[in-house]
């Protein structure tokens, strides 16, 4: 059993509170596994069962923990020095992203520049970061190739928040309360500028399925706010110690449902207005109860910090970006005849197969990219834990 998990015997802190407390690193446990279960949802949705598992919820999964941990990161470097420094933060980011994206876009480039005919629009938007708009305001231009860089929207979107975010939190840095409280009035006012968006902007475009308001940056920021939230109630607030079980079972079952409702009703309005925000308050509640309870939430860390999860939250970022390459060529396959009658078995033999490859690929690019610069992350304040 892992370490961390002994911790929950004692009852002076949160097991959130002691591992920001007790490690140098910041790793906070269970944060992986998360991780997991995004990129796990979001490979099965893409390989043929949209339907039935909901890959957009992986999504903003990844969205909230990336508010969680990267406010975390901020708080504890204002607690450190009184400030934060800005470009020391964009460094990091950039060591950490770029150099598997840079060679994910390079490796689908040349093999359309070979095969078929290179997305030259679509492989600007994902190397500059504004791929969501691209899918947005040119949703025609589909080139020939089955290489597109669709999935990379949501690297867009939380580019855009690592760009804003230090400097926001910086004017705040001695009043973190009222901080708080604006990232509230933000999460009041993201699914208000939806619903405005969703009544007159959605008509006015030619975008598919209301896209607008599912993948701009302005429309989806309230998805990585959220976990923010969490992260300054989590270390400035009074009520982010142990809780009863019965507060923890309570915020465990609300969350569900929450998760729950917002995977089962399917009206327009609901899925691109109200849904977001319905998840992201579910995902505040049932990660608020797994960091405050005690016992009661042993065997669900145990699964979050099993080797088997920890290893696919530590390459999800790589698996996100490699796990469309085998289903494309065999949807490109299918739409020529070669699997006329494709049914379950085969999309599950197309999740496996899109698994094995993309572990592969992510565990390369990590060992290749990765490891090389870790000495230069640290040297610009990088936890490479987390």
């Amino acid at each position: 059993m892992p370490k961390l998990l002994t911790t929950l015997k004692r009852t002076d802190f949160s097991i959130y509170q002691r591992s920001i407390k007790g490690t140098s690193s910041h790793y906070i446990p269970g944060l992986d596994g998360l991780r997991a279960i995004s990129v796990l949802l979001v490979v099965i949705a893409h390989a043929g069962f949209a339907r039935y598992v909901p890959g957009d919820l992986g999504v903003t999964v990844f969205f909230f923990i990336s508010g969680f941990l990267i406010t975390n990161l901020l708080i504890s470097e204002i607690d450190a020095s009184r400030t934060i420094n800005i470009q020391q933060f964009y460094i990091r980011r950039y060591l950490r992203l770029s150099p598997e994206l840079y060679f994910f876009v390079l490796v689908c480039t040349l093999v359309s520049f070979q095969f078929y005919s290179v997305p030259w629009l679509d492989t600007l938007g994902s190397l500059f970061y504004f791929q969501n708009y691209v899918r947005i305001f040119f949703p025609t231009e589909t080139p020939d190739t089955p290489l597109t860089f669709s999935h990379l929207w949501s690297l867009s979107v939380e580019e855009h928040f690592y760009l804003i975010m230090p400097s926001f939190i910086w004017m705040f840095r001695r009043r973190l309360d009222v901080f708080f409280w604006v990232l509230v009035a933000l999460c009041i006012i993201a699914p208000a500028y939806r619903l405005f968006a969703f009544e007159y902007i959605n008509p006015q475009l030619e975008s598919y399925a209301s896209i607008y308001t599912d993948r701009a940056t302005e429309t989806r920021f309230d998805s990585i706010i959220y976990g923010c939230l969490l992260a300054l109630f989590a270390r400035k607030g009074k009520l982010f110690g142990i809780q009863p079980a019965p507060v923890t079972l309570l915020l465990l079952l609300c969350s569900a449902l929450g998760i729950l409702l917002s995977i089962l009703l399917r009206t327009d309005l609901f899925k691109h207005v109200w849904k977001f925000t319905v998840q992201g308050i579910a995902l505040f509640a049932g990660t608020y109860a797994l960091y405050t309870a005690k016992d009661i939430v042993r065997p669900i860390f145990q699964i979050l910090e099993s080797n088997l999860f920890r290893v696919t939250g530590r390459l999800s970022y790589g698996i996100y970006l490699w796990h469309l390459f085998p289903i494309w060529f065999i949807r490109h396959a299918d739409a020529n005849g070669t699997f006329p009658d494709r049914d379950w078995r085969i999309n599950i033999a197309i999740v496996i197969g899109s698994l094995i490859f993309s572990y592969v690929a992510a565990y390369i690019s990590e060992q290749a990219l990765l490891r090389p610069i870790s000495k230069l992350r640290r040297r610009f304040g990088s936890a490479v834990a987390n």
